[in-house]
């Protein structure tokens, strides 16, 4: 029992984490008073045993806190018996590359510059829409090589000129015919184009009114020509009417020799006609010269 109440004591003296005297506690007061009211001389000399015990650990400023009392055993408080939290190793983050500057957005300023640069010559209207496409026309002429020889800015603003008297309104009829002019005039191809107008043989008034096949580079009229020669031919070739029946050809597909002909010249006169044949049981279609 002694030994029980002397190991409560001293864990008591370590909650507490402060040395203080057996007067200034409940527990000393109890002791004190059980050592003057007992009669038992073995239980005034434990109380009296508790009590010095008590007083040294106090007295000596806490510092035999890690003792024991002499009425029991208790283990030694060591360091590893004291739970040590150390803390967590922070993870280690990665820093995020710097992004890129965005490239600077041009002004507005900057792209009309890009758009339409001012040409020479050109006659201003006053009407904002006009001019600009006056400077467009005079800068898809300015892509001929012999130019400078020329007054571009005065041709351009002729054209432009002949153009609104054919739709005044500046409308979408309007803008298509000035965009139609320029895209053919500023054609790397179109050559011929840009030379007869600049030397005048075509006129203002004639290019406003000009087709678009009358417009075209070469390249693209013979295209446009073959083009035309495909669907004569795909028509003729589709009439059954036009076209004779004969056993003379075989397919070479089917190897029969039920076919249908017809012959169109489709080269120079001094050339042979081209001959057209369709196998009647498999649709297989042939030419030859």
């Amino acid at each position: 029992m002694w030994a029980i109440g002397g190991w409560l004591i001293y864990v008591y003296i370590r909650v507490k984490g402060a040395p203080c005297m057996p007067g200034e506690t409940k527990i000393g007061k109890t002791l004190q008073k059980l050592k003057k009211a007992t009669s038992d001389s073995d239980v005034k000399k434990k109380c009296m045993d508790i009590i010095a015990d008590w007083k040294k650990i106090a007295g000596a400023g806490g510092a035999a806190l890690s003792s024991q009392p002499s009425v029991a055993s208790a283990p030694p408080a060591t360091e590893s018996s004291v739970p040590t939290t150390s803390p967590k190793p922070q993870p280690k983050v990665k820093p995020e590359p710097p992004k890129p500057a965005a490239p600077a957005q041009p002004t507005n300023n900057a792209i009309k510059r890009r758009v339409s640069v001012e040409v020479a010559g050109v006659v201003k209207t006053g009407n904002a829409t006009r001019d600009t496409c006056r400077t467009m026309l005079a800068n898809a002429l300015k892509t001929d090589e012999n130019a400078s020889q020329y007054d571009v800015g005065n041709i351009a603003s002729s054209l432009e000129t002949a153009i609104f008297e054919l739709h005044p309104g500046v409308d979408q009829k309007y803008k298509n015919l000035v965009r139609s002019r320029r895209s053919n005039l500023q054609d790397v191809k179109n050559h011929d184009l840009r030379k007869r107008v600049l030397e005048g043989d075509i006129s203002a008034k004639q290019l406003a009114t000009m087709s678009t096949q009358e417009l075209a580079n070469k390249d693209i009229l013979a295209e446009i020509e073959r083009a035309k020669k495909e669907a004569e031919m795909d028509a003729q070739i589709g009439n059954v009417a036009n076209r004779t029946q004969t056993h003379q050809f075989q397919c070479g597909k089917c190897k029969k020799n039920d076919t249908s002909f017809f012959q169109m010249q489709t080269r120079s006169a001094d050339e042979p006609m081209t001959t057209f044949v369709t196998c009647n049981v498999c649709g297989n279609k042939w030419k030859f010269c």
